[in-house]
């Protein structure tokens, strides 16, 4: 491999995990925002909405 494949690879595989952090990002972003709407009541207060567990979070 020569190298400027070697550096081909190893752009390209910070490009991906670039991509899959910033997609893993957006996702917790909508969660995030879904679980404020959901915790929004008519007063314009929040409660507090807690996962049932850990298990249902995103690993980093």
């Amino acid at each position: 491999m020569s190298h400027v494949d070697e550096i081909t690879a190893r752009t390209q595989a910070v490009l991906a995990r670039s991509r899959a952090f910033r997609e893993r990002s957006q996702a917790m972003r909508e969660e995030h925002k879904a679980l404020i709407e959901r915790a929004s009541i008519k007063s314009g207060q929040l409660h507090f909405v807690f996962p049932a567990s850990n298990q249902d979070r995103p690993k980093h």
